[in-house]
Parts: structure tokens; sequence; C-alpha cells
């Protein structure tokens, strides 16, 4: 009996993957096609659902900074966002078919994220909905508010289990280092035309501007996007791990050449922005640790004294990309750089006026009715003609398509008031919540949420401050918070805040009890 269900079963299996399996060969004779994408894309998906069920929490984790984006799927989203939608459906049919599947209970921050996904709805629905232009939509703009919806759905995917404690320091590398897989298409991009197939998995755009450079008979100097974002991974997973004190421990001398690569990293990017996140998150995290003690300041002052008495006659003889990166301090530099930084300031402030202009224009009619993401394809295309061209102002894009290169101008204009008092509360709220767990929560993890803590502060301020786009930049906002909530757990309960627990003794790495091997 048992031998006849294992051969029924065996046929049932046979039966099914052979039709599969002729269905397959039959699309990918022609890969490119979009229905043969959809179609193969479909059958992975469903072939894939057991392991998503299981695993999809880790895979978001393991994702989230991730420089994955398929070419072949509409739009190119990244991996994370795709594992957002994913992992949220799976998170609701877990949470109504399991009661232990429960989401972690943080109603002081969860309750900003929802207005805001609420706000973000009513705003697509006033201004004629959201468009995407790989789905033949007749306007564009969907793909901000694609962006914020994974975003927001990735925070309740993320929050819809706990991380078991002695798996914390794994989990939390895997979300900071696989931020170096944006490196790939810049080392491919070297390797030259034999390692093109990585293009199929890696964003080809961040080797787009290397390429540029190679090829341009004007270009001076060359900025490379993956080294980037994978020198901002490799420190924010040395702070998170170790802090400045384990990093500056010379009996470890590893993170510190490592901490010494991914400055260097952020010298030779090419973008101001970058070099000031760097020192926002330094000098942040110095302050968190409270390392602002006489004798550690009188040697970074003479420190900071020698290099810069070595370093200052000798600024305009750097390399270009560098002087690039540094060109937000008044120092002596190359003529070159410093008219290239002058003038990318200039158009900056000039396109801010003219975007006030609009809006009195308007009579401020989008601060209580945002404008939302609605694009008029004609009206970008004609923006983008006379920008190449030199007919109009070199930024008439980027007002079109709302890249205000300025982070509270992208959340007050295309959400108003309302969304603008949201993203706040989201903020004053998620830095209670991460104060309270630097503050009072498992001496254990104090390393970590000490970081977490100065760098959701730095990401804030360089936001508001330097540079920022609400539909890019709301995923770390939510991934930071998000990790610390399935890592901590629950808000403390105002009891537990009266007084501090009794803490371990701080070793010479000023790291408390495990939290360093």
């Amino acid at each position: 009996m048992a031998n006849s269900l294992l051969a029924w079963r065996a046929q049932l299996v046979f039966a099914l993957c052979l039709p599969l399996a002729v269905l397959l060969g039959y699309m990918l004779a022609d890969p490119n096609d979009f229905i043969s994408v959809l179609v193969i894309t479909g059958i992975i998906g469903l072939l894939s659902v057991p392991i998503l069920m299981h695993s999809y929490h880790l895979l978001l984790i393991i994702s989230w900074n991730a420089a994955i984006a398929p070419y072949f799927l509409p739009g190119q989203p990244f991996l994370w966002m795709l594992l957002s939608f994913v992992g949220f459906g799976f998170a609701i049919v877990n949470r109504f078919t399991s009661p232990e599947a429960s989401f972690v209970p943080v109603p002081s921050v969860t309750r900003p994220v929802v207005a805001l996904l609420a706000i973000v709805l009513v705003t697509a629905f006033l201004r004629g909905g959201i468009g995407f232009r790989v789905f033949g939509s007749g306007q564009y703009g969907g793909r901000g508010y694609f962006y914020i919806l994974a975003a927001i759905l990735g925070y309740f995917a993320l929050i819809s289990q706990r991380i078991p404690k002695n798996r914390v320091h794994l989990v939390v590398a895997l979300f900071f280092l696989t931020g170096l897989t944006s490196f790939v298409p810049n080392l491919a991009y070297l390797a030259g035309r034999r390692l093109d197939f990585l293009y199929y998995v890696f964003p080809l755009s961040y080797a787009l501007e290397q390429a540029v450079g190679d090829y341009s008979v004007t270009a001076q100097y060359t900025r490379i996007l993956g080294l980037t974002y994978g020198s901002v991974a490799l420190y924010c997973w040395l702070l998170a791990r170790y802090g400045l004190r384990g990093i500056f421990n010379l009996a470890k001398p590893l993170r510190l050449v490592l901490f010494i690569a991914a400055t260097v990293g952020c010298f030779y990017c090419g973008f101001r922005s970058f070099m000031v996140l760097f020192i926002l998150v330094v000098g942040v995290q110095f302050f968190v640790e409270k390392l602002y003690q006489p004798r550690v300041l009188l040697v970074l002052g003479l420190g900071g004294a020698l290099i810069g008495a070595a370093a200052l006659p000798n600024l305009d003889r750097l390399p270009l990309v560098v002087q690039r990166s540094i060109a937000f301090m008044p120092l002596p530099l190359s003529p070159v750089i410093s008219v290239s930084a002058t003038e990318s300031s200039r158009w900056r402030l000039e396109m801010w006026r003219d975007v006030w202009e609009d809006m009195e224009n308007h009579q401020y009619e989008y601060l209580w009715k945002g404008k939302g993401y609605s694009i008029d394809p004609n009206e970008l295309a004609l923006s983008l003609y006379s920008s190449e061209r030199g007919l109009g102002t070199k930024y008439a894009w980027a007002m079109v398509s709302g890249a205000y290169h300025n982070g509270p101008l992208t959340v007050l204009i295309p959400f108003g008031v309302w969304g603008a008092g949201a993203f706040v509360w989201f903020v004053i709220a998620s830095i209670k919540y991460l104060y309270r767990n630097y503050r009072y929560g498992d001496p254990d993890l104090k390393t970590i949420n000490t970081f977490l803590l100065a760098y959701f502060i730095a990401r804030v301020v360089y936001y508001t401050g330097v540079f920022g786009s609400f539909f890019t930049d709301l995923f770390v906002f939510t991934g930071i918070i998000a990790l610390s909530i399935s890592i901590n757990g629950a808000e403390l309960p105002v009891a537990e805040e009266a007084e501090e627990p009794a803490t371990r003794p701080v070793d010479e790495e000023g790291l408390a009890g495990a939290g360093a091997q």
C-alpha cells in the first residue's frame, strides 16, 4: 500500500513538472519578452513560497541595504522592495493563523507610520492616482509612491518578528554589510565585458558615472557611486559592532584598519554630501558615547592640528575627486573643483528660490493639498530638452520631477503640511524609542543601541540640512527604527525608566559584557 502511494505521488509530481519544464523552455526562448518575464517570475515566485514563508524576515534584513535590482523586473525595483510587500503579506497571514505570530507592539512609532501611509494614499487619490510608466500609464510618478509604500510595509514586515538575542550581532552585520554589494557594478565595469552578466542582478546605474568619466573628453575626475554606499555600509557596521572606543582599541588593529579604509572611501567617492554624512555620524557617535573628556579632546585637537599643518599646503595637489569630497569647507582647492562646487551650490539655491516662488504663485495650495508625484510626461520631456540644450534653467527637470535636493521640500510639497507633520511625528517618536533603549535597554545591547540612536539622529540632520529625498530616504529611517524594534522589543514601561539597570563593568574597549567577542 505504501509503495503504491509513493508511486502515485511520484507520477503526480512528474505529470506536473513535465508541462512546467516545457512552458519554461518555451518562455526562455525569448527572455526579453514582457510576458515571458512575467510568467517566469511568477513560477519562480510560486516555487519560492515555502522558503519565503519561513525566512522572509531574515531575507528582508539581508536585502535591506543590498544593491540588488534585477534588470528584468518592470521598473527594476530593488530586492528589498519586493520582499517588503511579500514579507508584509506573510506577516499578515501568520498573524491570522497563529496567535503567537504578532507584531512587536510599539504604538508610539507605529501610529505616525500609519498616519503617514494614510496621507500618502489620500494624496495619490486626490492627485490623479498612481501612474507607472513601465505599465503604459499616461502619467509618470508612480515610482515615488512605490518607494514609500515599500518602506512603510517593510517596517511592518521587520517588526513582525523578534530577533533572538544570540543572533543580534550576526543580523546587524548582515543588515549593514550587504551594502558592500554596491561595489559589484563598479568591479564588473573594471573587469570588462567578461562580467557583464552581473548587471542582470546588480544595478548598472552604479557604474554609469564611472563609464561616463572614462569616455568623456571633458571630465576631469570620476565619482564612483558604489564606493560611496560601500564605505557607509562598512563604517556603520564597525560603529554598531564595536563603537568608537572599540574601533580605536590598539590591541585590535584590524578594526582601525577597516575604519580607515571606510574613511578613505568617503574621501575618494567625490560626493560632498556623503563626506558630511560621515562627519555627522562620527560626531554624533562621539557625543552619544560621551567621549568628550578633556584628555580625549586634547589628543584630537593636537592630532587635527598636525594633520592640518601637513595637509593645508598640499590640498591642491590631492586627487581632484578627493578635493571634490571636501569642497564644502573653505579650503584652498583647485580652481576646477572650486568652480564646480560653487556652481553646484548656486543652482540648488536658485532652484529652491524658484520652488518657493512657484508655491506663492499657487497661493500655497501645495501646503494644504499636496502636489503628489503625478508628472505630465510631456512637461517632463520638455524640461529635459531645455535643460540639456541650455534653453532654460538647468534645474527645470528637477522642479518638474520633484527632485529638489532638499529633504524638507521633498515631503512638504508632495504631501503638504499634513505629510510633513506626520513625518516629524514619526522622527520624534523614533528618537524617543531609540533613546530609551540606549539609556535603559539591555546592557549587552548597549553598543548597538548607541549606534542606532546616533545614526538615526545623524541621518535626520543630514536629511534636513544637507541633502534628502523623501521617497528614496524614507526606507533608511524605517529600516533603522524597525531593526531596533525587532532587536529590543516593545517599549519599556515608564516604571522601568525611573532608575537605570545595573550595568556590567566596562572593559578596556568600552563595551559592556558580551558586546564584543
